[in-house]
């Protein structure tokens, strides 16, 4: 056999059966069967054990080894980061894909694979799988995941204490009748829940990635000011990796390696401190009053991550008030070449190509946000789940010359001219998702005053998004800093479909920070919490 097929071989061997390490620049190659794992004694007496999963649902083997994995731990209970049950949260699937591997802590159980537990010792997040499956009228909801467990509160987003821990359970879909933002009802709810906690650590969890260096990448809508309020830690899902990213000392998880397909990572995302993607796993999380420590170990056993909070530590500094807010257009429309003289300023869609030439103009009032600093911006577009809305063409977003123009009036004609440059692009979307285009700081000099976007595409494949006269209004996310966060921004429309601010909203709850220097604990890192880890992605 000549040699490159040799090579060939041994290389297709190693990526069937081996986990590919890069450890502060050290490549690791290991050929082996899983280990079989030692089972953890009880956890030290005034210490909480317990583990945290992700994206876990799938019925496969994967799912089953993490399963063993964190039998062996002997943990109080298990939390959930999401996607408890792929691929659409069906009744049919649900048992196989949770019960099989975790009846044990479920309580009622009634499945088919044994009595479950005398207790419920199983907390889970909802996923955007999960919710696939479920139907709300008003804030009432139903489906295949409410009717298997059996949670606190509404069930879809809801606190516990266990021991030294209160736990809030954020639902982060954009279905969510209580909002998705941080002035939601569920934020509202979530900032008062952590103003009166008096648990030493307040653990918040969810299923989609605040931050994120992979496939799915940050969430502004969730960038929520978890730290003011008192949280000590966020976990999330989503994306089928384990990243801990670090932001002014504050600890962000991305968990979700339970079972589904690993994924690659990107470019890292600032504080992105530890990455993995090298295999299955999960956290292995101990809490006392004075320290909460967070392991996450690959199903083979080997600790990947070990990260503490100490609350013996001196405090440190707390960071500038952020806030938070979501803007609806004032006013929206699409132009097109091939119609210079008609105005579609009421459609329930926009339409984005490049021939013919189809723009989008967006029209946002930022009046409220005089003398404020700009720290993020991204503008959402959800594309229409209709047929052929989806578009592979990138789009890019521009500044407009000139912003007088009316939704009613506005024709390709008289369109308003573009500036030079971009202050965004994406690469298309498909049929009923949300695009998320960071844009750049070019809107900082908007601010106190209005500001036109126009979404214009490559491509002649054609976009088509929600107006605001459809059921998912375009949104401009802002995150900013204010010296005195009293400023009232107010949406201009409701939303059907992702919740939004309602008017007369103040920003002000979102961004006063409610904990003091003396509350938040610093990061103590130990073994390798703070070495980078990079991994590429493993195909089993």
């Amino acid at each position: 056999m000549k040699l490159h097929r040799v090579i060939a071989v041994l290389l297709l061997l190693i990526s069937m059966s081996s986990v590919y390490t890069l450890i502060a620049g050290t490549p690791r190659y290991r050929l082996r069967p899983l280990p079989v794992l030692t089972p953890k004694g009880p956890a030290t007496e005034g210490t909480l054990r317990f583990a945290a999963i992700g994206d876990y649902g799938m019925g496969n083997q994967a799912e089953s080894d993490v399963a063993a994995l964190v039998k062996s731990w002997n943990p109080e209970f298990v939390i959930t980061l999401g996607d408890n049950n792929y691929p659409s949260g069906e009744a049919a699937t649900i048992d196989q894909h949770i019960g099989k591997d975790y009846a044990s802590f479920i309580s009622p159980y009634t499945g088919a694979f044994g009595p479950g537990a005398t207790e419920n010792r199983f907390f889970p997040a909802l996923g955007n799988h999960d919710w696939l499956s479920l139907e709300c009228v008003q804030n009432s909801c139903t489906g295949p995941y409410l009717e298997y467990f059996t949670l606190p509160g509404n069930e879809r987003y809801y606190d516990f204490v266990r021991g030294p821990v209160h736990f809030f359970v954020i639902d982060s879909a954009p279905q969510e009748p209580a909002g998705q933002d941080a002035e939601s009802v569920q934020a509202r709810w979530l900032k008062e829940g952590l103003e009166h906690s008096t648990a030493p650590w307040k653990l918040v969890y969810m299923h989609h990635t605040i931050y994120s260096s992979s496939l799915h990448g940050s969430e502004p809508i969730l960038q929520w000011p978890y730290r003011e309020w008192g949280a000590s830690a966020v976990l999330s899902g989503h994306d089928h990796t384990y990243e801990r990213v670090m932001l002014d000392g504050f600890p962000y998880f991305v968990n979700g390696m339970g079972g589904a397909g690993i994924r690659a990572f990107g470019e890292p995302v600032q504080g992105s401190t530890a990455r993995y993607n090298g295999d299955h796993g999960a956290q292995l999380i101990e809490a006392s009053p004075t320290e909460l420590r967070f392991q996450f170990i690959n199903r083979s056993g080997e600790v990947i991550d070990d990260f503490a909070l100490d609350k013996t530590a001196p405090p440190t500094a707390t960071p500038t008030p952020q806030a938070t807010v979501v803007l609806q257009p004032l006013a929206d429309a699409f132009v097109s070449a091939d119609a210079p003289d008609t105005n579609f300023g009421t459609e329930t869609l926009l339409q984005i190509d490049g021939s013919p030439q189809k723009l989008a103009y967006l029209l946002f009032g930022l009046d409220d946000l005089a003398g404020a600093t700009l720290r993020s911006a991204h503008l959402r577009l959800r594309v229409a789940a209709v047929a052929d809305a989806e578009s592979t063409s990138s789009q890019s977003v521009r500044l407009t010359a000139d912003g007088d123009w009316g939704e009613t009036s506005l024709v390709f004609a008289n369109r308003p001219g573009l500036e030079n440059g971009q202050i965004g692009t994406a690469n298309g979307g498909s049929q009923g998702e949300w695009i998320s285009i960071e844009l750049d700081s070019a809107l900082q000099i908007f601010f106190g005053e209005s500001v036109t976007l126009a979404v214009e595409s490559s491509g002649s494949d054609g976009l088509d998004i929600s107006s605001r006269e459809g059921n998912d209004p375009p949104q401009l996310v802002l995150a900013y800093d204010r010296s005195t966060p009293t400023a009232t921004v107010t949406p201009q429309r409701g939303s059907t479909g992702t919740p939004t601010a309602t008017p007369t909203t103040t920003s002000t709850a979102t961004a006063g920070p409610s904990a003091t220097p003396t509350a938040t604990p610093t990061a103590t890192p130990t073994s390798t919490s703070e070495t980078n880890v990079y991994l590429p992605k493993v195909n089993r």
